[in-house]
């Protein structure tokens, strides 16, 4: 019996702490993290008001000094307006091309390469101005909020009380607060303002790459595919007159030398490439007289200067494309490297006709880039392809019998018959109207056999 009633005497004792526990927990667990966080916040020691409010006033010290960092607007609305006189004048002399019948794309693409270079400019003056507004709205959000939290600790420490001195605390520092917000959002509105002018140009550049994307396409169609004056017509040659020479004069001399400020921006990668050159010139006559022994290298030592070009040259075309380089670096660069190829293939090449094919070659090409190069007058352009072409195929039947005489492999042979082949058959498209296929096919032709 004993035993009976302490048995029921601790079933009740538990049940009656399990019944208190359960009432305990039950309210605490029904309040969120955030809801007990935004009670603590908000109900602040009366003792911390004046102290936070002094760290309140210190820190609108800080953000004042900040704001004097921020970007200067002037510097970047004058980058702006020079860059947006620069598209004016792209778009005034893509009309002046729209209205020219010039069939040749390297003003095309020289203008284009300009407003790609414009757009770069635009978006390195811009950066600064949109990471500043980005600081500047979380900078603002974060007085917002104290401004919330001020608003909540005075409506929770002065209700029902009445402290004077308290009161001018909280006035001072939501004066502080509005203070800090001020500046922030003046400063926003000066920015947002530099930002929104640079959207103007950015429409700007963005319509005329349109356009000069659309014209292009038009233009490649209808060079390619369309028809021109057959170079039997008379009326072909009659173009020939004293205005097509001097045009023809002044592209050549107009080259488009301010594209060399490529060259300059990347000064540093030109510096290491002498270097380079240096230490391979250097490297080459330390060694010269083993590189001789060696039958295979002996080119090398014969030609030094030329393989530390035709080495540092190739490390340039690398750079060229990667970057997007405008087409008068890559002209000259191209210019010096094939000189110094010519020269290391005169080493290499066993037979006379080889190293004759490989001069031909390069000259012809160095020269079609120069000219592609000076916006030539289509008539003129298909000229050069005329004759530079006949003077193919009649060096591509003469080498095809030096290298029978010399009993070589046929493939030789059977390769420059085919060249002559293709040749003739570009010649034919060329006189007989379809001038802007035969200079597609001599130009693509022409730069495949460089690159061999």
């Amino acid at each position: 019996m004993n035993r009976f009633n302490l048995g029921a005497a601790l079933l009740a004792a538990m049940f009656l702490l399990s019944h208190e526990a359960l009432a305990e927990k039950g309210p605490t667990e029904n309040q969120t993290p955030a809801a007990t966080q935004q009670k603590v916040s908000a109900v602040k020691n009366l003792s911390d008001i004046i102290p936070l409010a002094t760290d309140l006033s210190a820190r609108l010290v800080i953000l004042e000094s900040k704001l004097a960092g921020m970007p200067d607007p002037a510097p970047i609305e004058k980058q702006y307006a020079e860059i947006d006189a620069r598209v004016d004048g792209a778009r005034k002399e893509l009309q002046l091309l729209k209205r020219s019948d010039s069939n040749n794309f390297a003003k095309f693409t020289r203008l284009r390469r300009d407003l790609a270079r414009e757009n770069e400019a635009l978006a390195s003056a811009s950066k600064p101005v949109a990471v500043a507004i980005q600081r500047l709205d979380i900078w603002d959000k974060e007085w917002q909020a104290e401004k919330t939290q001020w608003s909540e600790w005075r409506t929770s420490l002065l209700k029902d009380r009445a402290f004077v001195q308290l009161r001018a605390v909280f006035e001072n520092a939501m004066a502080t607060i509005s203070r800090a917000q001020s500046l922030i959002r003046r400063e926003i509105d000066i920015l947002l303002a530099v930002q929104a002018r640079g959207g103007e140009v950015q429409s700007k550049i963005d319509s005329l790459d349109t356009e000069e994307q659309t014209l292009i396409a038009e233009l490649r169609k209808q060079f390619v595919f369309g028809t021109s004056l057959p170079m039997y017509a008379p009326r072909f040659y009659s173009e020939f007159r004293a205005e097509l020479w001097n045009s023809a004069w002044d592209g050549l001399r107009l080259l488009p030398w301010s594209d060399m400020r490529f060259v300059a921006q990347h000064e540093y990668v030109y510096f290491l490439l002498l270097m380079l050159f240096i230490a391979l010139l250097w490297g080459i006559f330390g060694r010269r007289q083993s590189l001789k022994e060696l039958e295979h290298l002996r080119f090398i030592a014969e030609r030094p200067v030329s393989t530390a070009i035709f080495i540092c040259a190739l490390i340039t075309g690398v750079h060229l494309n990667i970057e997007d380089a405008p087409a008068l670096p890559r002209v000259i660069f191209t210019v010096v490297g094939g000189v110094a190829c010519a020269r290391l293939l005169g080493a290499v090449l066993e037979h006379a006709w080889k190293r004759h094919a490989a001069y031909f070659i390069m000259i012809s090409y160095i020269i079609m880039l120069v000219l592609l190069s000076s916006d030539l007058p289509s008539s003129l352009f298909r000229l050069y392809t005329l004759i530079v072409l006949l003077l193919a195929i009649g060096f591509c039947v003469k080498w095809a019998r030096e290298s029978a005489a010399l009993n070589e492999a046929r493939y030789y042979r059977l390769l420059l018959r085919l060249s002559a082949l293709l040749f003739t058959s570009i010649v034919v498209a060329n006189i007989g109207g379809r001038g802007g296929l035969a200079v597609a096919l001599f130009v693509a032709s022409l730069h495949t056999m460089a690159v061999i």
